[in-house]
């Protein structure tokens, strides 16, 4: 920072001995000093944005914050987290060995279930197919069982409602006061066969969003697209600590939260 502030000539080959110090040398064109901090401007297809240069000792807390408490989300999307916010050399290499090391993600890890095929289902806009479906886990300390998910199929935007139970009218008073009253009525509404999505009281609330109801095929169920968000949200939870796994659902919108705040593949 004082070198960009004093103008003074580049440094000496000395001086660059250190990787981290030949790499911050060859940024130095994209440094600027904004109210006395040092910010690193980065192009993205929306436009420059500033990453606060991060010294050495504030590496760990932003990891520990932008991982463990953001629900212990994998490499990629920790990675973007940060990157969204902090500038170091070498800054993708820590994310991966701090994640490596990390003894709730280790324990969490599993080998993935072998997935039934896919229906290929295919969106272009905002809005154009909104899928939801029902994810269980055991009770919490108020009983709470049952999680309606609704994802947006093409920009993968998710929402995630704790419900006492997965009846048709819980269904309908989720969908309309925590997704429709908020981003508006789909084109399609996707779920699969469950009885509780094929009531009437939902077909009459399509009709009313003007939205027609799809489903997935009894003979695929893993054609319903919001799965994959259940199985990171289940992950999310399942690094929760053994005195927070009692009320996970107070937990729920923070996490879902978080991964909406990662990059998805569109």
């Amino acid at each position: 920072m004082e070198l960009i502030e004093s103008g003074q000539p580049a440094p000496t080959k000395s001086e660059l001995e250190s990787t981290e110090s030949r790499l911050m040398f060859r940024e130095m064109s994209r440094f600027e000093i904004k109210e006395g901090l040092l910010y690193r401007r980065r192009q993205c297809n929306n436009g420059p944005y500033f990453q606060l240069v991060l010294p050495s000792p504030l590496r760990s807390s932003a990891l520990t914050s932008l991982h463990d408490e953001m629900g212990h989300l994998g490499v990629e999307r920790t990675t973007d987290l940060v990157r969204s916010r902090f500038y170091w050399p070498r800054m993708a290499t820590d994310v991966e060995e701090k994640i490596k090391h990390c003894e709730r993600c280790v324990r969490r890890k599993s080998r993935p279930d072998k997935a039934a095929p896919l229906v290929n289902i295919q969106t272009s806009r905002p809005l154009e197919l909104i899928c939801m479906d029902f994810l269980s886990l055991e009770p919490d300390s108020h009983n709470t069982k049952d999680i309606l998910v609704m994802t947006d199929h093409f920009t993968k935007y998710a929402t995630a409602v704790p419900t006492k139970d997965q009846k048709a009218s819980t269904v309908a008073k989720c969908l309309w006061d925590q997704f429709l009253c908020h981003y508006g009525f789909p084109e399609r509404l996707h779920s699969d066969q469950g009885r509780d999505f094929e009531s009437q009281i939902i077909k009459e609330l399509c009709a009313l969003a003007g939205c027609r109801k799809v489903r997935t095929s009894p003979y695929h169920p893993r054609g319903n697209p919001v799965e994959r968000f259940n199985r990171t949200l289940l992950s999310m939870l399942g690094t929760l600590q053994a005195k927070d796994k009692t009320r996970w659902r107070d937990f729920v919108k923070p996490l879902t939260h978080a991964y909406n705040c990662t990059k998805n593949d569109v």
